[in-house]
């Protein structure tokens, strides 16, 4: 039985929880995806979708990814869904679609000409892509036309060696079937995948044809089977600041590192700021903005290099991308504390800062306590 069951076997009921997700009813919008273009490829909205454009560039491309990762948690089973219609497939083009990033991830693709499914892993230590063409999908779809727009969905356990499952939607009955399994326990000495947290993903990357392809993406999401659990490492940092009248000033700034543990760029967990505790001593209020940003430079330094994705900043770092989260008037004398809405989370490489600005000097202190979701 392939339905009603989450990838673990349970009964699929109620608990199936949204961890991320991308939508094109008006834009491309920086606060949901993030893309990154290079030889002269385009990511542009139309029709509540997001283009992917080569250009007839050889080696042009095109990369659209959800801005926060899933976030993996053992034992969960997790379910990216997704539309999308692939463009005409053409030699020396790749385009792909699912969940993952140049080094990991489950997706379907057109390899050149070539239609199937992909598991790409970094577990080696090198790229390794494991391409499967022989789908089900003529027997239980056989109308299938990856040209037309189709609903795609990928299933995982993971642990390690959970079983994978690729479908596509059967317009007909109006249900995912399943067009591929890989039943990968029992089969290799390394896990499926190096690192389980992924972002929602696509990509259109020409490698010597000269034709513009276009890969368009509908909406997609991910889910966890079972609750959305805020488990990790709680850590807290405070700092101070000798405050005097004139321009705003950073008191303090907290970082998920892109690069944590030795690595380079292998961040993929979430950091999620739950508390601003603030004192403030002065004979004027203080305007304290809270901030995420990206953030280089400055007095700066990791939490813990051995369990912490987190780096603190003070003393004059270069800011740059800030996104007003808040904004709070703090009294001449006072001490209080906000708690951090629940729906603010920060992807590798981004940083929530807090500032001060007063017309008065101000002794001020602030302290910030966040998750790690690891």
């Amino acid at each position: 039985m392939d339905l009603p069951l989450a990838p673990f076997g349970e009964i699929q009921i109620a608990e199936k929880n949204l961890l991320t997700y991308i939508s094109f009813h008006y834009n491309i919008n920086t606060e949901f995806t993030t893309a990154t273009i290079a030889n002269n490829g385009t990511v542009t909205q139309a029709a509540s979708a997001a283009l992917l454009k080569t250009s007839a560039t050889s080696n042009g491309s095109a990369i659209l990814r959800s801005r926060l990762p899933a976030r993996y948690i053992s034992g969960q089973g997790l379910q990216i869904m997704f539309s999308a219609k692939f463009g005409t497939p053409v030699a020396n083009n790749l385009q792909e679609a699912g969940y993952g990033n140049t080094e990991d991830g489950f997706f379907f693709e057109y390899n050149g000409e070539t239609f199937g499914i992909n598991r790409r892993s970094k577990a080696t230590g090198e790229v390794v892509n494991n391409r499967e063409t022989n789908l089900s999908h003529s027997q239980n779809i056989p109308e299938f036309n990856p040209l037309k727009f189709n609903i795609y969905a990928i299933t995982f356990q993971w642990l390690g060696a959970g079983e994978i499952i690729f479908w596509i939607e059967n317009r007909h009955i109006g249900l995912l079937v399943p067009v591929h399994k890989i039943r990968y326990a029992n089969t290799a000495t390394l896990a499926s995948l190096l690192n389980p947290s992924l972002p929602i993903w696509a990509r259109n990357l020409n490698s010597g044809s000269m034709i513009d392809t276009t890969l368009t993406i509908g909406n997609a999401a991910a889910f966890v089977f079972g609750k959305k659990e805020p488990t990790g490492i709680r850590q807290a940092y405070r700092a101070g600041l000798a405050y005097t009248t004139g321009a705003e000033r950073t008191v303090l700034a907290i970082e998920n590192m892109a690069d944590v543990f030795g690595g380079t760029g292998n961040n993929r967990s979430i950091l999620k700021p739950t508390h601003i505790n603030w004192s403030t001593d002065g004979t004027k209020i203080a305007t304290l903005r809270v901030k995420r940003c990206t953030i280089s430079g400055g007095t700066a330094a990791v939490i813990n290099v051995d369990t912490s994705i987190a780096k603190q900043y003070t003393g004059t770092p270069t800011v740059s991308n800030t996104k007003l989260l808040f904004s709070i008037e703090a009294a001449k004398d006072d001490q209080d504390t906000f708690l951090i809405p629940d729906d603010v989370e920060l992807a590798p490489g981004e940083a929530i800062i807090v500032t001060a600005e007063s017309t008065a000097n101000t002794d001020l202190a602030i302290g910030i306590s966040w998750k790690e979701l690891l």
